[in-house]
């Protein structure tokens, strides 16, 4: 079985919200995150029409996908805790939005695609890359363990939820 990694468009966008609704079908029994409108099509859209979004393929068939993007994320100015090693600014970048499709649990797609995020993140020249979530999601907080990261404090998101609150990890490349 082969695994390929693409850059995505928003012609797939249907396939990309199937994989999105699964993980927040997932996490309702797990977590608050995705728990309150977000993400939607129209956020998954303007990733896809921003060129962030990579899917992992197997043998042809969309299984997981994450957003990388790039810059400054205004979520992650402010943090509690040892801080950043790199601020947050046009030189570093951030996933979100990572989700394996029903049935394919299991099977280290969210470890081969924060992999591939590490090394599309490299590449580009970029000095780190963030990430956060909340801190009732282990598979993420351990996703982001397993692949380097080191958690480096507590964001709080700028969307109103009833817990905005997020771990955030980096990984200085």
């Amino acid at each position: 079985m082969a695994r390929t990694f693409k850059l995505l468009t928003i012609n797939e966008l249907d396939d990309v919200m199937v994989i999105i609704n699964d993980a927040i079908e997932l996490l309702s029994h797990l977590s608050l995150q995705w728990q309150q409108g977000y993400p939607n099509a129209t956020v998954m859209a303007r990733d896809l029409r921003n060129d962030w979004v990579y899917g992992l393929f197997e043998d042809d068939k969309l299984v997981a996908i994450s957003s990388l993007v790039p810059g400054l994320n205004v979520d992650y100015v402010k943090i509690d805790g040892e801080g950043w090693t790199y601020p947050t600014g046009e030189n570093d970048a951030t996933i979100h939005r990572i989700a394996v499709k029903a049935g394919y649990h299991g099977k280290k797609y969210g470890i081969d695609m924060v992999k591939f995020m590490i090394e599309e993140s490299r590449r580009r020249g970029y000095s780190s890359l963030k990430a956060d979530t909340h801190i009732t999601n282990i598979a993420m907080q351990q996703l982001c363990l397993q692949n380097g990261f080191t958690y480096r404090g507590i964001i709080y998101i700028q969307r109103d939820e009833e817990d905005n609150s997020r771990l955030a990890y980096e990984i200085v490349l």
